[in-house]
């Protein structure tokens, strides 16, 4: 498999928004925190540096749980209270001992004043190189969306 990637936390979170709210209606946001780097997938460049596999997504706005511990390593999970580990219910439970937090104020997210802004972003993900993408387990994430 290749994957792309650059160096840890130099991409911005993708997420893009819009606000459903009646003071703020049709609004657009984007996400300014830094991409996650996979917990267990391990990427080796072209220039045979080797790094952990960097998200499209920060872990707020990840959808799908990294099971750091491989507690459902053949099942994608999506998440369900955002969180900043970017961990399902259960996962989070186990981490942390209690409960995920519910209705939190997602970090690093600001109005879109400009359409470069969104632009920049697909360039930027577009000109990342191609690496190797090999795993401590295996686990497919075909299809993920971060």
């Amino acid at each position: 498999d290749t994957c792309r990637t650059s160096k840890p936390n130099f991409k911005k979170c993708r997420w893009l928004g819009v606000d459903r709210s009646k003071i703020r209606e049709g609004q657009k946001y984007v996400c300014t925190n830094p991409c996650i780097a996979h917990p267990r997938k391990i990427c080796s460049s072209v220039y045979g540096d080797i790094q952990r596999l960097q998200l499209d997504f920060c872990s707020f706005h990840a959808r799908y749980c990294i099971d750091p511990d491989s507690c459902h390593p053949d099942n994608l999970v999506e998440i369900q209270n955002p969180n900043e580990f970017a961990l399902c219910n259960g996962c989070y439970v186990q981490s942390c001992c209690r409960r995920p937090p519910t209705g939190v104020r997602i970090p690093g997210r600001r109005p879109l004043t400009d359409d470069n802004d969104r632009a920049a972003r697909v360039t930027s993900t577009a000109s990342s190189s191609s690496v190797k993408v090999t795993t401590n387990k295996s686990v497919s994430w075909k299809g993920v969306h971060n």
